[in-house]
Protein backbone atom coordinates (compact mmCIF):
# COMPACT_ATOMS: atom_id res chain seq x y z
CA UNK A 1 0.00 0.00 0.00
CA UNK A 2 2.01 3.30 -1.36
CA UNK A 3 1.55 6.36 0.99
CA UNK A 4 -0.16 9.01 -0.58
CA UNK A 5 1.97 12.10 -1.18
CA UNK A 6 1.03 15.60 -1.61
CA UNK A 7 2.16 18.07 -3.59
CA UNK A 8 4.11 20.77 -2.07
CA UNK A 9 4.04 24.02 -4.30
CA UNK A 10 6.45 26.15 -2.24
CA UNK A 11 9.49 24.95 0.13
CA UNK A 12 7.63 27.48 3.22
CA UNK A 13 4.08 25.17 3.07
CA UNK A 14 5.10 24.18 6.76
CA UNK A 15 5.53 27.74 7.95
CA UNK A 16 1.99 28.67 6.34
CA UNK A 17 0.14 25.34 7.56
CA UNK A 18 1.64 25.59 11.16
CA UNK A 19 -0.31 28.39 12.25
CA UNK A 20 -3.80 26.17 12.01
CA UNK A 21 -2.16 23.16 13.03
CA UNK A 22 -1.23 24.51 16.42
CA UNK A 23 -4.65 26.42 16.64
CA UNK A 24 -6.33 22.78 15.53
CA UNK A 25 -3.72 20.84 17.97
CA UNK A 26 -6.73 19.26 20.19
CA UNK A 27 -9.57 18.99 17.77
CA UNK A 28 -11.04 15.49 16.99
CA UNK A 29 -12.14 15.83 13.53
CA UNK A 30 -10.14 12.89 11.75
CA UNK A 31 -9.97 9.28 13.09
CA UNK A 32 -6.64 8.63 12.63
CA UNK A 33 -5.26 11.64 13.93
CA UNK A 34 -8.10 10.72 16.84
CA UNK A 35 -6.14 7.80 17.62
CA UNK A 36 -2.49 9.18 17.44
CA UNK A 37 -3.93 11.64 20.29
CA UNK A 38 -5.31 8.21 22.09
CA UNK A 39 -2.33 6.84 21.75
CA UNK A 40 0.28 9.08 22.70
CA UNK A 41 -2.48 9.90 26.36
CA UNK A 42 -1.13 6.15 26.92
CA UNK A 43 2.58 6.17 25.79
CA UNK A 44 4.51 4.45 28.53
CA UNK A 45 7.33 2.85 29.34
CA UNK A 46 5.67 -0.27 29.32
CA UNK A 47 3.23 0.50 26.11
CA UNK A 48 5.88 2.23 24.03
CA UNK A 49 6.78 -0.13 21.39
CA UNK A 50 3.00 -1.33 20.54
CA UNK A 51 1.58 2.39 20.70
CA UNK A 52 4.57 4.15 18.45
CA UNK A 53 4.22 1.18 15.66
CA UNK A 54 0.52 2.24 15.76
CA UNK A 55 1.75 5.57 15.00
CA UNK A 56 3.82 4.96 12.31
CA UNK A 57 1.05 2.60 10.80
CA UNK A 58 -1.05 5.60 10.86
CA UNK A 59 1.64 7.73 9.46
CA UNK A 60 2.43 5.44 6.68
CA UNK A 61 -1.27 5.42 5.15
CA UNK A 62 -1.39 9.79 5.35
CA UNK A 63 0.26 12.71 3.52
CA UNK A 64 3.19 15.24 4.74
CA UNK A 65 0.12 17.20 6.10
CA UNK A 66 -1.20 14.67 8.42
CA UNK A 67 2.50 14.02 9.40
CA UNK A 68 3.22 17.48 10.23
CA UNK A 69 -0.69 17.60 12.50
CA UNK A 70 0.73 14.46 14.40
CA UNK A 71 4.46 15.87 14.68
CA UNK A 72 2.90 19.58 15.93
CA UNK A 73 0.73 17.21 18.27
CA UNK A 74 3.92 15.73 19.69
CA UNK A 75 5.33 19.00 19.83
CA UNK A 76 2.79 20.82 21.63
CA UNK A 77 2.53 17.60 24.18
CA UNK A 78 6.15 17.72 24.52
CA UNK A 79 6.08 21.54 25.88
CA UNK A 80 2.80 21.11 27.72
CA UNK A 81 3.50 17.98 29.71
CA UNK A 82 7.37 18.27 30.99
CA UNK A 83 7.39 15.11 32.95
CA UNK A 84 6.65 12.98 29.86
CA UNK A 85 9.03 15.27 27.78
CA UNK A 86 11.82 11.92 27.36
CA UNK A 87 8.95 9.81 25.92
CA UNK A 88 7.55 12.30 23.99
CA UNK A 89 11.21 12.79 22.51
CA UNK A 90 12.11 9.40 21.99
CA UNK A 91 8.71 9.10 19.75
CA UNK A 92 9.94 12.24 17.87
CA UNK A 93 13.65 10.33 17.39
CA UNK A 94 11.36 7.31 16.14
CA UNK A 95 9.04 8.93 13.78
CA UNK A 96 11.75 10.96 12.19
CA UNK A 97 13.90 7.74 11.62
CA UNK A 98 11.00 6.83 9.63
CA UNK A 99 9.92 9.63 8.36
CA UNK A 100 12.84 11.94 8.00
CA UNK A 101 10.91 15.05 7.07
CA UNK A 102 9.53 15.03 10.72
CA UNK A 103 13.38 16.60 11.46
CA UNK A 104 12.11 19.49 9.25
CA UNK A 105 8.60 19.63 10.94
CA UNK A 106 10.45 19.89 14.32
CA UNK A 107 12.99 22.73 13.11
CA UNK A 108 10.13 25.02 11.81
CA UNK A 109 7.98 24.38 14.73
CA UNK A 110 11.09 25.17 17.39
CA UNK A 111 11.91 28.12 14.73
CA UNK A 112 8.61 29.34 14.77
CA UNK A 113 7.43 28.56 18.77
CA UNK A 114 7.14 32.92 19.84
CA UNK A 115 4.92 33.24 17.09
CA UNK A 116 2.88 29.68 17.21
CA UNK A 117 2.31 30.45 21.37
CA UNK A 118 2.48 34.12 21.49
CA UNK A 119 5.35 34.24 24.15
CA UNK A 120 6.91 36.87 22.44
CA UNK A 121 5.27 39.47 24.14
CA UNK A 122 6.38 39.68 28.11
CA UNK A 123 3.35 39.74 30.48
CA UNK A 124 3.90 41.30 33.46
CA UNK A 125 2.27 40.89 36.49
CA UNK A 126 0.17 44.36 37.55
CA UNK A 127 -0.82 45.52 41.59
CA UNK A 128 -2.90 43.14 42.85
CA UNK A 129 -5.13 45.70 43.27
CA UNK A 130 -5.30 46.21 40.05
CA UNK A 131 -9.07 45.36 38.18
CA UNK A 132 -7.22 42.91 35.91
CA UNK A 133 -4.90 41.56 37.99
CA UNK A 134 -6.52 37.57 37.96
CA UNK A 135 -6.60 37.54 33.91
CA UNK A 136 -3.06 38.47 33.92
CA UNK A 137 -1.95 36.55 36.73
CA UNK A 138 -3.21 33.68 34.77
CA UNK A 139 -1.55 34.47 31.50
CA UNK A 140 1.33 35.10 33.07
CA UNK A 141 1.36 31.48 34.27
CA UNK A 142 0.80 30.09 31.39
CA UNK A 143 3.42 31.80 29.38
CA UNK A 144 5.86 30.86 32.02
CA UNK A 145 4.65 27.60 31.74
CA UNK A 146 4.82 27.51 28.27
CA UNK A 147 8.47 28.93 27.97
CA UNK A 148 9.71 26.50 30.82
CA UNK A 149 8.02 23.21 28.79
CA UNK A 150 9.67 24.47 25.54
CA UNK A 151 13.07 24.72 26.96
CA UNK A 152 12.72 21.51 28.76
CA UNK A 153 11.33 19.79 26.07
CA UNK A 154 13.90 21.46 23.25
CA UNK A 155 16.77 19.97 25.79
CA UNK A 156 15.42 16.49 25.89
CA UNK A 157 15.35 16.70 21.90
CA UNK A 158 18.79 18.36 21.41
CA UNK A 159 20.25 15.11 24.00
CA UNK A 160 18.40 12.72 20.70
CA UNK A 161 20.45 14.57 17.97
CA UNK A 162 17.30 15.91 16.60
CA UNK A 163 17.73 20.09 17.38
CA UNK A 164 20.97 20.86 15.71
CA UNK A 165 23.88 22.33 17.44
CA UNK A 166 23.64 26.01 15.56
CA UNK A 167 19.76 26.44 16.55
CA UNK A 168 20.83 25.25 20.66
CA UNK A 169 23.86 27.76 20.07
CA UNK A 170 21.82 30.33 18.34
CA UNK A 171 19.35 29.99 21.47
CA UNK A 172 22.27 30.72 23.82
CA UNK A 173 23.06 33.86 21.75
CA UNK A 174 19.94 35.42 21.83
CA UNK A 175 20.04 34.93 25.94
CA UNK A 176 23.36 36.62 26.36
CA UNK A 177 22.43 39.44 23.66
CA UNK A 178 19.29 39.97 25.11
CA UNK A 179 21.27 39.90 28.64
CA UNK A 180 23.59 42.19 27.40
CA UNK A 181 20.86 44.67 26.29
CA UNK A 182 18.95 44.62 29.44
CA UNK A 183 21.66 45.71 31.65
CA UNK A 184 21.79 48.62 29.95
CA UNK A 185 18.48 50.18 30.04
CA UNK A 186 16.15 51.62 33.07
CA UNK A 187 15.07 49.29 35.34
CA UNK A 188 11.28 48.54 34.87
CA UNK A 189 9.02 45.96 35.83
CA UNK A 190 9.09 44.74 32.31
CA UNK A 191 12.79 44.20 32.19
CA UNK A 192 12.96 42.70 35.14
CA UNK A 193 10.34 40.25 33.93
CA UNK A 194 12.14 40.02 30.41
CA UNK A 195 15.44 38.83 32.64
CA UNK A 196 13.85 36.32 34.53
CA UNK A 197 11.97 34.66 31.42
CA UNK A 198 15.36 34.35 30.02
CA UNK A 199 16.55 33.00 33.10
Amino acid sequence: HAKPRREVPDTNWRESALGDVVRKVREKDDGDYDEVSAALNKLSKQTYAKLLADILAKLETRDDLFRLRVTTLLFDRGIRQTFFAPLLADAFRDIAGAHPDALQDLDTQVGMFDTLYDTGNITVVPSSTDAGFDEAIIAWTKQKELKRGFDVYVGELYSRGLVHEDRMAGFVKTVLDALAETVRVPKTPATEEHVDALV
